[in-house]
């Protein structure tokens, strides 16, 4: 992933992390990134981390912990790195590697909130998707930060996100990207799972047959375009391929013309 900052939290309750841990989820505009621990974040190239301490940390638990790692990698991007070492350049190697999770810490997410839902809409300020249920006269939402994270959802869950479209008001994050783009992800990841059979609980042999048998069709599909085209462009007189060719490239049969009526002006 090589997209910039919009975003980042610490999170408890993640898969593989202890029951009294949690882990940081850093979000790019192309992706989210795991990692397990502060000194984990460090690896992370100085530039990088500075761009880190600009953001305000998602914290859905509050503890002593992540306040102060907050506080402190705003201090120490301000008056410099002394207590923690983000990673420099090397002239030969370049960055090292970062230590992230290979995959990402999915959190388990509430089941069947269908009944409840309104509607689901972007938080610019968290680039968080959120769900807003209403249950028995009370308010509430759920909010996913990485969109892989719908997988989580039951079957029904989906198949309600994949018809609701997710709204996002105008307007860009500080790195230049909208956030009509960035709802882009949760809408697609939400029809990939609808269309392929994802869910909680799923049988993922059977997604794995769909998959496959999904890839097949859409190969068949280009083969057959392909072939469609290659069979329209051969019934192109080869006159008008020329001519649309030296157009591109300079115009250059009507320089020709113009020499030969000029040539035949002096005779």
């Amino acid at each position: 992933m090589i997209g910039r900052f919009v975003s980042y939290g610490y999170f408890h309750n993640i898969p593989g992390s202890l029951a009294d841990k949690g882990c940081y989820v850093v979000k790019r505009i192309d992706g989210c990134q795991y990692f397990g621990k502060a000194l984990d974040l460090m690896s992370l190239p100085s530039f990088e981390c500075m761009e880190l301490s600009r953001l305000k940390m998602i914290k859905p638990i509050q503890t002593k912990h992540n306040e102060t790692f907050e506080k402190l990698l705003k201090k120490e991007a301000r008056s410099g790195w002394s207590l923690l070492s983000p990673q420099t350049k090397d002239k030969i190697h370049g960055y090292p590697k970062l230590k992230v999770f290979k995959r990402p810490r999915l959190r388990m997410i509430e089941q069947n909130w269908n009944p409840y839902f309104k509607f689901w809409f972007y938080d610019e300020q968290t680039a968080e998707a959120v769900n807003l249920l209403k249950q028995e006269d009370q308010w509430r939402v759920i909010r996913m930060l990485d969109p892989v994270r719908i997988v989580n959802c039951s079957k029904d869950d989906i198949d309600l996100l994949n018809m609701a479209e997710i709204f996002a008001a105008d307007g860009y994050h500080d790195v230049g990207i909208s956030y009509k783009d960035m709802v882009v992800q949760f809408q697609t990841i939400a029809r990939m799972c609808y269309t392929i059979g994802i869910h909680s609980g799923c049988n993922w042999e059977d997604v794995n047959y769909l998959y496959a048998e999904l890839m097949k069709i859409q190969k068949e599909r280009d083969e057959r375009d392909d072939k469609l085209e290659a069979e329209r462009l051969a019934k192109i007189p080869r006159s008008v391929v020329i001519r649309a060719v030296d157009n591109v490239v300079g115009e250059t049969s009507g320089v020709e013309d113009k020499t030969e009526d000029k040539s035949e002006g002096q005779d």
